[in-house]
């Protein structure tokens, strides 16, 4: 029964069963169906794996929304193709959101989009480091925009170093000069 209403499934149906769900196993679930013929109707339909790929930037946006509405920023989520992930509704400022786990020593993050930098649209920019060594929660780096860097490659060492500056520093997302340093009193 329920195989044969997935079937009459509209492509419409199928695609905002996949936004905002963070596995096949939740598409499932809203579908009515296993998340293996979850993943068959995505390509029978031809939708993209681009937007079942959305899935993991989702559970790492979610993440960083509710760790900064914990901390009174009142945080929204931008739209899929704007150039920032989070507006912060309490400043005004424009977040993106980058994510990577640890890999052979380091968390390399890519600031590019297809290979151009444009950090016009971005006020702050709020790296998240999965995978901690003998942690089982993240680490979220704020940095102010523009880094002017096309790849970030973050070491234990260096985030103990050079980047231990930027761990929950709320002050770049204070809203002075949309994003930018604030500059300090002497």
């Amino acid at each position: 029964m329920k195989a044969t209403l997935c079937k009459s499934l509209t492509k419409a149906q199928v695609v905002a069963a996949f936004d905002g769900a963070t596995s096949l196993k939740q598409v499932g679930k809203k579908l009515g169906c296993s998340p293996i013929y979850a993943n068959y109707l995505r390509r029978s339909k031809g939708i993209p794996p681009r937007l079942a790929r959305r899935a993991a930037w989702n559970r790492d946006e979610l993440a960083v929304c509710s760790w900064l509405q914990r901390r009174g920023l009142r945080p929204e989520r931008s739209g899929y193709g704007d150039p920032h992930d989070i507006i912060c509704r309490k400043t005004g400022m424009r977040v993106e959101v980058k994510s990577a786990k640890l890999s052979h020593g380091f968390w390399k993050f890519n600031i590019h989009r297809h290979g151009k930098l444009n950090e016009s649209q971005v006020d702050a920019y709020i790296l998240r480091l999965n995978g901690i060594p003998f942690s089982k929660n993240a680490i979220h780096l704020i940095l102010p925009s523009p880094l002017r860097r096309y790849t970030i490659n973050i070491s234990l060492r260096s985030l103990l170093t050079i980047y231990a500056k930027y761990f929950n520093e709320f002050k770049y997302l204070n809203g002075n000069g949309r994003g930018r340093i604030p500059k300090e009193s002497a």
